[in-house]
């Protein structure tokens, strides 16, 4: 999953590390630290969660998998409140991540010529 930020949102951390977002609408919405890290780490990756979820369990020394839980939560909070954008997700490769490497449709879905 991929995180597309919303260019309206403003965007303040207070010193004690809580997150605040403005929505476009003008709601505002405060987090705790821990969440600010995730939009942080969020930004800092391009919006890959993938990406994002390695740079936190690196720098808290935290399994991957719990890490990514809480990503994938504050990403959804954020999605419903209208803060960002998650695209369509498509098939991705296991092993690497990424959308599979031929463009083509499997063949029972093509559209022949007759």
């Amino acid at each position: 999953m991929d995180v597309v930020f919303r260019t309206e949102v403003t965007v303040a951390i207070a010193e004690d590390g809580v997150l605040g977002l403005g929505s476009p609408d003008g709601e505002e919405y405060f987090y705790p630290p821990p969440a600010t890290a995730v939009w942080i780490a969020l930004r800092a990756s391009l919006g890959s969660v993938r990406d994002a979820t390695g740079t936190l369990a690196t720098a808290w020394e935290t399994d991957g998998s719990v890490v990514r839980e809480l990503i994938e939560q504050h990403v959804r909070v954020w999605r419903e409140a209208g803060l960002v954008r998650t695209p369509v997700a498509c098939s991705r490769d296991a092993a690497t991540g990424r959308p599979p490497r031929s463009g083509r449709l499997p063949r029972e879905t093509t559209w022949r010529r007759r």
